[in-house]
């Protein structure tokens, strides 16, 4: 809910990171720290800008026709689409099963896509970046890690290891220039 009122401020020229969510929907979300604690996400949005900027088209929409926006519905649209790009990523039908029940079969994951988490979208993110190391697309490579790094803190991990990847793996290092350079654009 906080990611769509920031996409909404977005849309309206309001920097999300200045804003009290109070008056918005997510004001009505109680602390988890208790009852009688404020909500620290009221007045502090945590996430990098490319969340609330993949929403903004789904927030204008909603501008626009009146219709309730539910992001749900996009990380959804990106997860399904980052798993097919994974499972296309090789010819083998074994090892499209194993990618396909690694990826789509995680419990873990969909109980982050059922209750709107944006790390589905980092995640979604990093599976089409694995799918593009497959396939040797080292452009996308690094366009997608960077990608995800914009979508949650939670890459950036993943974003040092993918670096570190570029010097240590023969396979990448050949590549380690369009790979970086991709990513920083």
């Amino acid at each position: 809910i906080q990611t769509e009122e920031a996409a909404k401020l977005f849309i309206q020229g309001t920097n999300p990171y200045t804003t009290d969510f109070r008056s918005t929907d997510f004001g009505h979300f109680k602390s988890p720290a208790g009852h009688d604690k404020p909500n620290q996400a009221w007045t502090h949005y945590a996430y990098p800008p490319l969340t609330f900027i993949a929403a903004a088209p789904l927030a204008l929409w909603q501008q626009v026709t009146g219709q309730v926006i539910d992001i749900r519905w996009l990380w959804l649209a990106l997860f399904a689409a980052a798993v097919y790009l994974l499972v296309r990523s090789t010819t083998n039908w074994d090892q499209r099963s194993r990618l396909l029940i690694l990826s789509a079969g995680n419990p873990i994951i969909w109980l982050f896509v059922i209750t709107g988490y944006n790390d589905v979208a980092m995640a979604a993110a990093l599976i089409a970046a694995a799918a593009a190391w497959q396939r040797h697309r080292w452009a996308w490579l690094g366009v997608l890690v960077a990608v995800a790094m914009g979508l949650k803190q939670g890459a950036w991990l993943a974003g040092m290891l993918f670096i570190a990847a570029t010097w240590l793996l023969p396979q990448l290092r050949a590549h380690r220039q369009r790979i970086l350079k991709a990513g920083l654009i």
